[in-house]
C-alpha cells in the first residue's frame, strides 16, 4: 500500500515547543508539519488540504482556553472539516475541567509536562494507525463485494447452462 502522508497542525500560541516537535516528526516524506497561532489559520490550514487519504491531525494546545462554549464549536467545525484526530495539550490542574466541558470527539488529552512530546508522537501515531485501518477497511468491503459479485454471476451462468444443456451434468 502506498504510503500517504501526514499533516500535523499545530496551533501553539507561545511557540513552546515547535522545535522539539520538528526535531520528534523529521522524516519530510511522511510527515508535513505547519504551525499556526489562532484558530481561524488553523481552520484556513486545515480546509486547504482535500485530499481525503492523507491523514491530518490538530494538535491543540489549550493553555487559556478551557471551559470557553466557543473551543466546543470551534472543535465540532474542524472535525467537519476532515479532520482525522485532535489532540488536546491541557494544563495539568484543568485537564478534569476540559475533560467535563468539551463534548467533542477528541483522541487524546494530554497534560503538559516534561514527556510532553513523547506523549503527542505516541497519540499521532496512534490516529495514523486508525486512519490507515478505516482505509483498509473500505478497500477489504469493496474487494468482498467485487468477489461475492464474481461468485453470484459464475452461479447463475452454471445455473443455465445446467437448465440448456442438461446432458454435461
Amino acid at each position: 500500500m502506498k504510503n500517504f502522508k501526514t499533516y500535523l497542525f499545530f496551533l501553539d500560541d507561545h511557540k513552546a515547543f515547535s522545535e522539539d516537535i520538528r526535531k520528534k516528526f523529521d522524516d519530510p516524506f511522511r510527515y508535513v508539519i505547519q504551525f499556526v497561532h489562532s484558530y481561524e489559520e488553523l481552520f484556513k490550514a486545515i480546509s486547504k488540504e482535500k485530499e481525503k487519504k492523507h491523514c491530518k491531525i490538530a494538535v491543540i494546545d489549550m493553555h487559556d482556553q478551557s471551559g470557553k462554549p466557543e473551543t466546543d464549536t470551534f472543535l465540532n467545525s474542524i472535525l467537519g472539516a476532515g479532520i482525522s484526530g485532535i489532540i488536546l495539550i491541557c494544563a495539568q490542574d484543568k485537564l478534569e475541567e476540559i475533560i467535563q466541558t468539551t463534548h467533542t470527539r477528541i483522541d487524546a488529552i494530554i497534560p503538559q509536562n516534561s514527556n510532553l512530546i513523547l506523549r503527542i508522537h505516541n497519540a499521532a501515531k496512534k490516529i495514523i494507525s486508525e486512519h490507515n485501518i478505516r482505509l483498509r477497511k473500505k478497500r477489504r468491503d469493496r474487494s468482498l463485494i467485487a468477489l461475492l459479485a464474481f461468485v453470484m454471476l459464475a452461479l447463475i451462468a452454471l445455473f443455465i447452462i445446467w437448465r440448456r444443456l442438461p446432458q454435461h451434468f
